[in-house]
């Protein structure tokens, strides 16, 4: 075989795996076709390789692999390399420091630093702006976050660039967080006509559904939607959406009457607790992780004081407990344990969230998680009903 045909081959097969969704493939082939560019004395397309390369680390859960791969490429960047391939290798390191290391003293500074590349015009505005709406969203400011994600997908054309999806998927995520059901919707619908052929696509709309779903406290519809999320994350070389279908499918048992006792060791919700799924996680999805765990406990009292299960990541409508028809409340050791169980789940949360707050430079997930512990301190005080009830069944028996 040619060296030319070699090189050939290994981009087709490169390419394949990545627009299925096979990135610790992708990332190999990938690599391999920069070495052979490499040997040919085509260094532009190894750096291109490079980076895709490095981008399909990132994405099968081994980000720092991709960070030192992207960081060697730009250390000795040769004369012949596109500036396209430069400016997304320096786009992904922001992403990946962002995602997995934020740091807001550096963050701010090599954002400024993008913006003068899209002055010199060696690198595209839509993308920095997407990279900016990120920051906002990061930071819990989600209402300055959209109008940067709005302009990103308004003047995004076909180019070399951030997906169109992910960018979409960013300002669903935002409205719901604003309460903005309705456009919300409109950002699921266009997400279901965006990039269709890519497999990720599918799967980020599927997740959307079921966040609509969970938001509008449709039980049965938010059953269907999270398992087709389940099926379409199957196959697929990428962690982060794996965790993600894993928590939805936690919050929907949690919701569900008929699995009964979250605390027991075949439902759902606390296998998937019990769980580790394999890549390192990005900042956003462990402090869902440890949110979904304080969710999981107060759904635990919940049902220790045979109350009805709540929705309590977007919280919406009437909050008043609800007795659970012909369920009969634990002892009082039992719920006393499980409160201590929630209030441990919110300590160890809080610390996280002081730790991400102080890196964004943020509070918003600290006021989140006070917010569970009023909620907590709300439905453990109702143990107090049910000493008087008892004490009135006692009296009159």
């Amino acid at each position: 075989m040619s060296r030319g045909k070699e090189l050939e081959d290994l981009e087709d097969l490169a390419s394949s795996a990545y627009q299925n969704g096979r990135y610790q493939e992708a990332a190999l082939y990938h690599l391999e076709a920069a070495q052979v560019a490499r040997s040919q004395g085509a260094e532009d397309t190894a750096f291109s390789q490079g980076v895709t390369g490095a981008i399909s680390w990132k994405l099968a859960g081994r980000p720092i692999r991709g960070l030192t791969v992207l960081v060697e490429l730009l250390a000795s960047i040769p004369p012949t390399a596109s500036l396209l391939d430069v400016g997304m290798a320096r786009k992904q390191v922001f992403r990946i420091i962002c995602d997995y290391r934020p740091k807001m003293e550096y963050l701010p500074q090599r954002l400024q630093e993008l913006r003068t590349d899209v002055d010199a015009g060696h690198l595209s505005r839509v993308d920095v702006d997407y990279l900016e709406g990120c920051l906002w969203d990061a930071r819990g400011h989600w209402a300055d976050a959209l109008p940067f994600f709005e302009r990103a997908i308004v003047s995004r054309g076909d180019g070399y660039g951030f997906m169109k999806f992910q960018i979409i998927a960013h300002a669903f995520r935002c409205c719901l967080r604003l309460r903005r059901r309705e456009d919300a919707a409109c950002w699921c619908d266009l997400l279901e006509r965006t990039e269709s052929y890519f497999t990720e696509s599918g799967i980020a709309w599927h997740e959307a559904c079921a966040r609509l779903a969970l938001y509008d406290q449709d039980d049965e519809r938010l059953t269907e939607v999270v398992q087709d999320l389940t099926e379409s994350v199957l196959g697929l070389q990428r962690p982060t959406w794996d965790r993600r279908a894993e928590v939805m499918m936690a919050r929907t048992a949690l919701l569900r009457t008929d699995l009964g006792d979250p605390w027991m060791v075949s439902h759902p919700a606390r296998r998937v607790l019990s769980t580790r799924i394999r890549g390192t996680y990005e900042v956003c999805d462990r402090y869902e992780r440890h949110l979904l765990l304080v969710d999981y406990q107060l759904a635990s009292l919940r049902f220790a004081l045979g109350l009805c299960p709540q929705e309590d990541y977007y919280a919406r409508g009437d909050r008043a407990p609800v007795r659970l028809a012909g369920a009969s409340p634990l002892g009082f050791a039992e719920i006393a344990k499980r409160f201590q169980a929630a209030k441990r789940a919110i300590h160890t949360a809080r610390r996280y969230a002081q730790h991400l707050d102080g890196c964004f430079g943020s509070s918003w997930r600290l006021e989140e998680l006070r917010e569970r512990s009023r909620r907590l301190n709300a439905v453990y005080s109702l143990r107090q009903e049910k000493h008087q009830e008892d004490l009135h069944a006692r009296t009159f028996n």
